[in-house]
């Protein structure tokens, strides 16, 4: 009994200790935890936020209407291989008849589809749409590369398996933060944009 009270409190406290000194996120195949950066998107219609581990790089991907933004990641410096998070608002989906596949899965929290156009015999999913909350967020694999998505299949999905939503930003929040980004020299884009009219 006190041999399993003592691997509690130490279990208790690694956890408080792993807590405290930021974000990880647990490797399966060894169990042994990765420190992870929050990355975090605030749009007109709610934040996308996306743990990565060490080694993985993130872009901010915009477009000119407001009601398109998300994420991509990648490994290290390779940006063939890369894997985007967006957010669309009234996304439409594919059309029906385009010769898709698709297979029912649970990701972030909420039920979702992985869909393909050859049937998942490469084991690469083209796209994941969600059904919830989440319906207006697809995520797109960009990966052009089988070899690569074998490798690294399982910590891809770990990663997006730790994507939230906060619905609740409103367009005034977002103009104030591009704002100070733009003070801040952080978003470039913009500027040139702002420059160029």
């Amino acid at each position: 009994m006190k041999k399993s009270m003592y691997r509690w409190r130490f279990f208790l406290a690694a956890v408080v200790i792993l807590a405290g000194a930021g974000i990880w996120i647990i490797q399966k195949k060894s169990g042994t935890f990765l420190p992870a950066t929050e990355v975090s998107l605030k749009g007109p219609y709610g934040t996308l936020t996306l743990q990565l581990p060490e080694e993985w790089t993130y872009e901010i991907q915009t477009e000119k209407q407001d009601t398109v933004y998300g994420i991509s990641f990648y490994r290290g410096e390779d940006k063939e291989n890369k894997v985007l998070v967006k957010y669309e608002k009234d996304y439409p989906g594919e059309e029906c008849g385009t010769g898709l596949e698709e297979k029912k899965i649970r990701l972030a929290g909420e039920k979702a589809l992985e869909e393909s156009r050859d049937g998942f015999e490469s084991g690469l999913w083209e796209e994941i749409v969600f059904l919830g909350e989440k319906s207006d967020i697809h995520i797109i694999n960009q990966c052009g590369e089988i070899v690569w998505w074998k490798e690294n299949e399982k910590q891809v999905m770990q990663i997006l398996n730790t994507l939230q939503y906060d619905p609740e930003t409103t367009v005034a929040e977002c103009q104030v933060e591009v704002q100070q980004q733009i003070e801040e020299g952080l978003r470039w884009d913009l500027i040139l944009e702002e420059v160029g009219r």
